[in-house]
């Protein structure tokens, strides 16, 4: 009877969030009648009760003291900042570049972005002899960075059920520039010249910067979280554990000032969309359109342009590649020569892997 009662329960519950419709439930051929048992382990599975619930709201709660449209907004608990090291070989007295001409639409785009940077204090007017031009980048590709570690990724996975995901809010602006090093992030449009006050993209060790400050703020928790870049999977055996791992989280955000974006967060799902990965209880796969992606690719290399896109692909499917290395050494000397051109014995190592 007992058992009955929380099945009942739960299935009014259902019904009045509009999960069900109960009548089906209720027939009495044997084709319709549903085993007790699996229903309720299906609902404990599901970890449903009142007092997950409340647990879970007060944690998305704490999440979302988290988020914000400033990348700056919390910057004084932390206070981290970058330090730009010049070569000595490399220091002249100045490095300066006429600014980018450019169209109207482009000058109207570039001065809406340069006031909403200046509000939020991400640059400010100045004068420098380091100068580079200013240019839109309309279509972000993926950042450059080392690829996932596959086995950390597999090992923080492993069992998991429960997950979820953010991404920080333009993470590389959320370190600041230290003041001796902003004359050298300058750049210049028509419009007039400016001076970085965070770490722009594009630098030579900006991601490397970056992920220090996510490791040193992540390192006591892989088990149960993985970190590439700006982006965070939390992945748990089960939605108890999963609200402690967000609370831990959370937290951890909060005394450092880590800021999320609201956006892009989601939050204890059991299949997820994560780096062009499908992530669920059973393991991880390509997302179909990465994997069209491959199948699709020439096996002959037009140019150098062709050869970076391959080694991009080879990079991003690198954690399901056997023998990666083998892909990339009869390719990586190609990126330094003036033309590029696909040997025979090139070709049937990028038929090999295109199937």
């Amino acid at each position: 009877m007992q058992d009955k009662r929380k099945f009942g329960k739960a299935l009014l519950s259902f019904k009045q969030k509009g999960l069900i419709e109960s009548d089906s439930f209720y027939e009495e051929s044997e084709k319709e009648i549903i085993n007790l048992k699996e229903a309720l382990q299906e609902i404990k599975s599901l970890d449903i009760s009142e007092e997950s619930k409340l647990s879970f709201e007060n944690v998305k709660r704490l999440i979302q003291r988290n988020f914000s449209e400033n990348p700056l907004a919390w910057w004084d608990r932390n206070k981290i900042e970058a330090t730009l090291k010049v070569k000595e070989e490399c220091k002249y007295d100045y490095v300066r570049y006429k600014p980018i001409q450019m169209n109207m639409e482009d000058k109207k785009d570039m001065q809406m972005i340069i006031k909403e940077h200046i509000n939020l204090g991400l640059i400010e007017p100045g004068v420098s002899a380091y100068s580079s031009p200013g240019f839109l980048v309309r279509n972000h590709g993926e950042l450059k960075g080392s690829k996932p570690s596959r086995e950390h990724l597999i090992n923080c996975i492993k069992g998991a059920k429960v997950f979820s995901k953010f991404d920080c809010k333009s993470g590389f602006y959320q370190i600041k520039m230290k003041n001796e090093s902003k004359k050298f992030t300058a750049f210049s449009i028509p419009q007039g010249q400016y001076i970085w006050n965070v770490l722009p993209m594009g630098l030579a060790n900006a991601i490397q910067i970056f992920q220090r400050k996510m490791d040193n703020l992540f390192k006591d928790y892989f088990e149960f979280m993985f970190v590439y870049i700006d982006d965070i999977l939390i992945a748990s055996k089960n939605m108890k554990d999963h609200i402690k791992h967000l609370e831990i989280f959370s937290d951890a955000c909060h005394k450092e000032g880590l800021v999320l974006f609201e956006k892009k967060a989601t939050i204890a799902v059991n299949k997820i969309e994560f780096l062009g990965i499908l992530i669920d209880e059973i393991g991880i796969e390509l997302q179909d359109h990465i994997v069209e992606k491959i199948r699709n690719f020439s096996d002959v290399l037009k140019d150098k342009k062709h050869l970076q896109s391959f080694l991009g692909v080879v990079d991003f499917a690198g954690i399901f590649i056997k023998d990666l290395a083998k892909y990339r050494k009869d390719f990586r000397p190609l990126l330094k020569e003036t033309e590029v051109q696909s040997g025979n014995g090139r070709r049937s190592t990028l038929k090999e892997f295109v199937s």
